[in-house]
């Protein structure tokens, strides 16, 4: 990472803030007040939220019954599209499983084009989360529901789902894929203590990713440089605000205390060589879950930020799979079929006034997955240290609690474009202790 200089640093965020207006940037323009908001909806490319603003969404059907629903978020820079690669995958090889993805608020395909690149509130995100996923319940009535989050989006699931109001029914398992649960330690304290400053003084002042960290290159795949691959992408945001960035800051200081109140059975998809984070850290992480918490972590040495676009992505995704089928097995039918046909169409629905309380499903209804005693080996491991944390954007974390035991497989690889086996790198899982 290059070096800056503070005054350089200060000049920087200086010189962004007068580009986009010093009035503007310390002072909130005025918000148009609808006079007659528009109730959460959900039509065949795009939903209606919870403040009435549209947002799109892509979905991956299957042909017949929806048995399983993952609603899927993405992260910074990204857009839905981002998900294809996991809802074409599910669509070949877990029959009944659709793939729902919307376009996170502030990003590049949000309709608001001055919104693109902001935030004005975190809790925005959860709610915007909240809307979309009874929407599809809705649509879906009776299919189980998995939360997956890619980088941000992984961020958004897990602060959502520790913070939902308690008669909220959200969903019956996660999958974080490349979480960030540490600002990178090569971040030197005056660059952070610099940037808060003109977070505080101006923030709809806008930075690139680039300057902000400091670095000419940003690896999210083997053989793609972020800035170049970005560029190409239609939902291209060449700067994000400082308030934004500042939101994303406190999500990942705060997640590690988000953990501690998840009862749902969490996958963790990390790679070894992404450039925003460590993979120590996401093993500390991973022990944050309460003792009660099914949690399984892969971890894949030669993978980057971007998993599934990845040189390892067709492994990961068979991993994934096999992780669904394990804890979902009434969902799929014992034998994988071949789609011949297109999918059917999103088909609209709507509410006449917000939504009616439901029942919040945890992880206590979900089947234990088949032979596990012939995967894992346990071994004992000492507890995991305590990370430094802040106070959480939408509440105070409660106390965390490390996970007891941990155990580790090295299975083989799966061939490429063949259905997912019990294959896949070195994998560990904790689990709470045997009774």
């Amino acid at each position: 990472m290059t070096a800056k200089h503070p005054l350089r640093i200060l000049a920087i965020l200086l010189h962004a803030c007068l580009a986009s207006g010093l009035v503007g940037c310390a002072t909130r323009p005025p918000v148009p007040v609808p006079s007659r908001p528009q109730q959460p909806a959900l039509a065949g490319s795009s939903y209606t939220s919870f403040d009435g603003d549209r947002f799109p969404y892509k979905c991956w059907l299957p042909n017949g019954k929806v048995k399983l629903v993952i609603i899927g978020f993405h992260g910074i820079a990204g857009a839905s599209d981002d998900l294809r690669n996991l809802g074409e995958h599910l669509q070949r090889h877990l029959p009944g499983t659709a793939v729902y993805a919307p376009d996170i608020r502030g990003q590049g395909n949000d309709p608001l084009a001055s919104r693109r690149g902001d935030i004005r509130h975190g809790e925005d995100w959860s709610r915007d989360a909240y809307t979309f996923n009874r929407l599809v319940r809705t649509r879906h009535p009776g299919a189980r529901v998995v939360w997956f989050g890619e980088s941000m989006g992984s961020l958004i699931v897990l602060h959502a789902v520790a913070n939902a109001p308690e008669a909220t029914a959200l969903c019956d398992a996660l999958i974080l894929s490349s979480p960030i649960p540490v600002i990178p330690g090569d971040v030197p304290p005056w660059r952070l203590a610099i940037f808060n400053v003109g977070a505080s003084l101006f923030p709809r002042a806008r930075i690139s990713l680039e300057t902000l960290g400091g670095q000419e290159e940003v690896r999210v795949t083997g053989n793609v440089i972020h800035q170049e691959q970005a560029q190409t992408n239609p939902w291209h945001v060449p700067r994000f605000t400082l308030r934004l960035l500042k939101t994303l800051g406190t999500l990942i200081r705060t997640l590690p205390g988000q953990a501690s109140a998840v009862s749902q059975p969490v996958l963790i998809l990390h790679g070894g060589k992404d450039i925003f984070s460590d993979p120590a850290e996401v093993e500390v992480f991973a022990g944050k879950f309460p003792a009660g918490t099914r949690v399984e972590r892969h971890y894949y040495p030669e993978s980057h930020h971007l998993l599934f676009y990845d040189h390892e992505g067709e492994r990961i995704l068979a991993d994934l799979t096999l992780w669904l089928e394990g804890d979902f097995p009434g969902c799929h039918p014992p034998v994988r079929a071949s789609y011949s046909g297109p999918p059917p169409p999103c088909a609209p629905i709507s509410f006449p006034k917000y939504f009616p309380p439901g029942k919040r499903e945890l992880s206590a209804s979900i089947a234990e997955p088949v032979g596990e005693p012939t995967r894992h080996r346990p071994t004992r491991h000492a507890p995991a240290p305590a990370l430094p944390g802040g106070a959480s954007p939408f509440r105070v974390p409660s106390a965390t609690r490390s996970l007891p035991q941990e155990s580790v497989s090295h299975p083989s690889t799966p061939t490429r474009g063949t259905p997912p086996t019990d294959n896949g790198p070195a994998t560990v899982s904790a689990r709470p202790p045997a009774p």
